[in-house]
């Protein structure tokens, strides 16, 4: 390097950040009231680059929806909501939860909401997020993260359509 070594004793041992002002100065033979002369800065880049940091690649919304599953929280909120959802189907083996008395339950209806709320909090507010360790979720990864506890209960309406038809009981 031009004008002075790099050679203190922190920065050969890798540790250039224990210098003090006085030495990185001397050590690149700047004043640091006068800075460098501008023929010195234009060579600057071509010689050791760019004075910017390398740009990082934006992370895949894959990659951050499954992130969200590394810890434990994030995967109680579609098992929460599968929960609600079996204890909605489980009133009766062959009658659907898809009228109005489906949802006579306070304390159930009262409960689902809840856990909804949560499930937002956990995955959306940054509070959540640094103490319990998760990533954003962008709308349609919230979505994604849905489709087991919306998936449960179609399947389970389609078992007991089944066995409506098949001629059980209500």
């Amino acid at each position: 390097m031009e004008g002075g070594d790099r050679g203190s004793p922190a920065a050969e041992a890798g540790n250039w950040y224990a210098n003090s002002p006085e030495d990185v100065a001397a050590a690149f033979a700047v004043d640091p009231a006068v800075g460098l002369s501008a023929a010195r800065a234009a060579e600057s880049p071509s010689r050791d680059g760019p004075n910017a940091l390398p740009e990082e690649k934006p992370e895949p919304g894959r990659r951050r929806c499954l992130d969200q599953y590394r810890s434990y929280m994030p995967r109680l909120a579609p098992a929460a909501a599968q929960i609600a959802a079996a204890a909605l189907e489980c009133r009766s083996e062959t009658g659907t939860v898809l009228t109005t008395a489906g949802f006579d339950s306070k304390q159930m209806n009262l409960a689902m909401l809840v856990e909804f709320v949560l499930a937002v909090l956990v995955t959306q507010t940054d509070v959540f997020q640094r103490l319990l360790g998760t990533t954003p979720l962008d709308l349609r990864q919230f979505a994604w993260a849905l489709v087991p506890a919306v998936a449960l209960p179609a399947l389970w309406e389609l078992g007991k359509l089944i066995a409506r038809r098949r001629g059980h009981v209500a």
